[in-house]
This record gives C-alpha cells, structure tokens and sequence, in this order.
C-alpha cells in the first residue's frame, strides 16, 4: 500500500495545453530601460505619425544615426548606448535615399542594417509569425541590436490585413510586441494621418484607434507656424513632456563623382518653457479592457450613423468581455478627445445617441 502511495505522490504535475500561469513572489520589479530617456525605451513598440512633407523619415534616420553612433539625443547629457538598426522600408530607395541621408547625419554605417521588403524568393516580407520568429532568431545571431525602425508599418501587415479593424491591428501588435519583448529591442512603426485638420494630429492616425490605444508611447511631428517640432502625443510610462524643434538642413555628402548637399535634421534648442496643445500629453488608460473598448466603439461607430446608447453599450461589452462600466468609462475618455458626440433626444425619458465624429 505505501509503495502505491509513493508512485501516486511521484507522478509530475498536470501540463495544460494553453496556460501559462505562474506566482510573482520570485519576480523583481525591473525600471524601464531607455534608448532615449523618456522618448524611445527598449522593449516598447511606438507608433510614430505626422504630417507629409516635414522630414517624418528623416527623423527616423537621424534617430538612427545617433543610436548607431552612440550620439547624443536632445537634452540629455550623456550619450546613448550604441548598438546596432534594423531600418525596414517599403518607400524609399536604399541608395540614393537612405544611405546619403544616414551619412549626413554622421551615422557608421557598420551598424546599420538595412533590411528588405522582400524575401530571397521576391514576395514581400510581412510581419507575419513566421517571418518575426526568423527576425528574432537574427537579432539574437548578430547581436547588440537596439532599434527597429518599420517605415512605415502599414507597408508590411500583409493582403488581408485591415488597418480600420481593431481585431488584425491587436493581432499584429501582439505578434511584434512579442517579437520586442524576445528581442528586448525598441521598435518605431512609422504610420500616416487623415486629411482632416480640425482634430488634434494624435486624433487622425490612420486606421483603428488601436495605433493610439495599443502602444505605450506615441510619437508625432508638426508644423508649427515656420517650427517643426517632435515629441510625445501620448504615453502611460513616463510623466516627463517633451518637445524637440527641429529644422531640415543639409550637409555635404561625398559621391563618386565628388560631393553633394544631402537634405537631414539638425535639433535645435528645445522647448523648455511651454507645452504646446498639440504635444498635451494625455495618459492612455492603464486599464487593458477600457482601451479595448475604446477600439471597440471606434470600429462600431465608423460608419459615422447615430447609434443608441444602450445597444451600443451591450455590443460592445460582448465583444470586449468587458461590464458595462468599463465600456462608459471608455466613451468617456473618447468624448474627452473630442472623438465622440452624445446628444440627448426630447423624448421621455430621454435617450442618450453618440456617434463616431469622421477623422
């Protein structure tokens, strides 16, 4: 009897087939490793967006550059680790743009690696699974690899991807949030804006809400009057604001038929003493299934018709697994952002409607 005992108290613990649960006593509180303190931090996915025409790729190869380099960003006094770019394009040629203008802003050119838009086989690289399973076993092969820079990402989500449904924009920063944690690298994804002027820029990313919601920090370029100016449009792990001018200049740049001017950014004195409305940092809610829900209402409102509240409010908890609560609280941060109209019918007792206002 006490040998069965012993064989029963023997047997190895269940193994379940989709759970991955364990206790935090052993885990220790880590402090978020910055690229550039307050701005770009390892392990992050950040969305990037602005107006055309105002050097949105030249910001990101400059960025690059001091992270190749191991230079110095704006107002730090210290200069940032150097490592090693992975600068992933679909828009711009590789040598007569992007190498001329890394070279004006003083990158080594040994740390950048510039990676296709296509595979050996010519089709189109995406941020699939698999092909994020082969970057991360690359990143770890060659090491010291600091920054992914994805311009812009929408170029690489793939045919069926929909870039208005809250469901495949989750899906893929999922599958490249995991890619970062591995890799423990800073990702920028470069995105675009609507045409629509009358909303903050932070308001018009193009696609879901989800570009908005999802990261933990949100970057964006303007053009304020003759400024041109960078920084945060939105962020839950720091509290520090920050707004860098910049302006586009050019240096010289040695060809093989000899030198020429090469458009690049050049930072100018930053903004110490005001924060402009357009860089009013708003913290993104900490509460997972509230941002859920905010995506969730955005894509139930997109076809800009006027919807009763409280249908609403039961469609949305269904699909966000979410209470009721959760989903008022997330229409009113979207009212707050000025995303949102409620309007009161005269009818008794009255009915509240909210509609997606068109960005």
């Amino acid at each position: 009897m006490s040998k069965l005992i012993n064989l029963y108290e023997e047997q190895p613990p269940k193994q379940y087939k989709t759970l991955r649960i364990q206790s935090l006593e052993n885990i220790k509180p880590k402090p978020i490793e910055w690229l550039w303190p307050n701005m770009i931090s390892h392990n992050e996915l950040h969305t990037m967006a602005g107006e055309s025409g105002i050097g949105k790729t030249q910001l990101l190869l400059k960025i690059a550059a001091t992270v190749s380099s191991g230079g110095t960003f704006p107002e730090q006094t210290e200069p940032c680790k150097q490592g090693k770019v992975i600068y992933l394009t679909g828009e711009d040629g590789r040598d007569h743009t992007i190498v001329p203008r890394l070279l004006a802003c003083g990158a080594n050119m040994e740390n950048i690696l510039y990676m296709s838009h296509t595979k050996p086989d010519g089709s189109q690289w995406t941020l699939s699974q698999e092909e994020l399973d082969e970057l991360t076993e690359y990143v770890f092969d060659v090491g010291d690899v600091s920054l992914f820079i994805i311009d812009p990402v929408t170029s690489f989500c793939g045919s069926k991807f929909d870039n208005d449904r809250v469901t495949d924009v989750r899906r893929l920063q999922t599958r490249l949030q995991n890619f970062i944690e591995t890799s423990g690298v800073a990702c920028i994804a470069l995105t675009h804006l609507t045409k629509n002027s009358q909303s903050k820029s932070i308001h018009r990313i193009l696609g879901s809400g989800a570009w908005t919601h999802g990261p933990r920090l949100v970057l964006g370029a303007i053009e304020d009057g003759d400024n041109y100016l960078f920084g945060k449009w939105s962020t839950n792990i720091t509290t520090k604001k920050g707004v860098y001018p910049y302006a586009m200049t050019t240096q010289q740049v040695a060809y093989s038929d000899g030198l020429h001017p090469v458009v690049c950014i050049d930072w100018t004195t930053p903004i110490m003493d005001k924060q402009l409305d357009e860089f009013e940092t708003f913290q993104a809610p900490a509460n997972v299934k509230e941002i859920t829900a905010m995506d969730e209402i955005a894509e139930e409102l997109s076809n800009e018709l006027w919807h009763m509240k409280t249908n609403l409010i039961d469609r949305v908890k269904a699909k966000a697994q979410c209470s009721p609560k959760t989903v008022e609280r997330a229409i009113s941060q979207l009212v707050t952002q000025g995303l949102v109209e409620k309007e009161l019918t005269s009818t008794t007792p009255p009915k509240a409607k909210i509609r997606w206002i068109s960005i």
